[in-house]
């Protein structure tokens, strides 16, 4: 160092000496690793279905629905699927039990409840050609939790369900005699004019509508089940068809 240096240079000196000391001592900073990407959210099998996974899971779910609703009585004895009385019995029947007409009231409930019952049984052919025939949306995208395809279903084909199976409940009606046990407690009733007034029910048309209520209404609890049961099938079904988007999805 010069002797011509004055203090004040001196000091500059020492201080930039100290600086570069300490930056060559200092560790150099550690490369961080990028965060992996996060995992993609599971499939929500409650609310995305479609195509032939759905129709693979409303074939089980309609087939074992009529199965079990062909057995006798399974309509009457489930409360949330039995079928009511018509309007204008309902109005009558406390006046027909006081006339004499009970057994003859609970026999006719019995016989619409076991004429849906019998229509049932022979639809599950019909059924499938239904369930077959249902074109499912772009995206196969479908709202309604456990019960999203038969929902799906019963918006899109409900109609068609009804009409396929009136004849066959009409045919019931005859077999079981509930039209003519009908007529006769429609004479029984009498002069109880006040109580029969209005329009009568088509009793076909009445059946027919409650019948279809309780396919559907079985139908999406077998659906729910499907969806809840790993030994059920519909589980199975529905991971097959993800993996099979998933491996469509990332294939060139």
């Amino acid at each position: 160092m010069g002797q011509g240096a004055t203090a004040p240079q001196l000091r500059r000196l020492i201080l930039v000496s100290a600086l570069l000391a300490g930056c060559a001592s200092a560790p150099a900073p550690v490369a961080r690793k990028p965060s992996p990407p996060p995992p993609p959210p599971p499939p929500v099998v409650n609310s995305v279905d479609t195509g032939s996974a759905m129709r693979q899971l409303l074939e089980i779910s309609g087939q074992r629905s009529v199965a079990q609703l062909a057995k006798r009585e399974a309509i009457w004895n489930d409360p949330g699927l039995r079928i009511p009385l018509p309007r204008m019995m309902e109005r009558a029947s406390r006046y027909l039990t006081m006339r004499g007409y009970s057994q003859e009231l609970q026999a006719f409930h019995k016989s619409i409840n076991h004429a849906a019952e019998l229509a049932i049984a022979d639809f599950g052919g019909p059924l499938s050609d239904v369930t077959l025939a249902v074109q499912w949306p772009a995206g196969g995208r479908v709202a309604g939790g456990d019960v999203a395809a038969t929902a799906y279903l019963r918006n899109q084909a409900g109609e068609t369900v009804r009409r396929q199976l009136s004849p066959l409940v009409d045919l019931a009606l005859r077999q079981t005699q509930a039209n003519r046990e009908y007529e006769a407690l429609i004479l029984g009733a009498g002069d109880l004019g006040a109580f029969l007034a209005g329009p009568r029910d088509d009793l076909s048309a009445f059946v027919a509508d409650r019948a279809v209520a309780a396919l559907f209404k079985t139908m999406g609890r077998q659906e729910a089940r499907l969806r809840r049961d790993s030994d059920g099938g519909g589980v199975d079904i529905l991971r097959r068809w993800y993996q099979q988007n998933a491996r469509a999805a990332a294939s060139p």
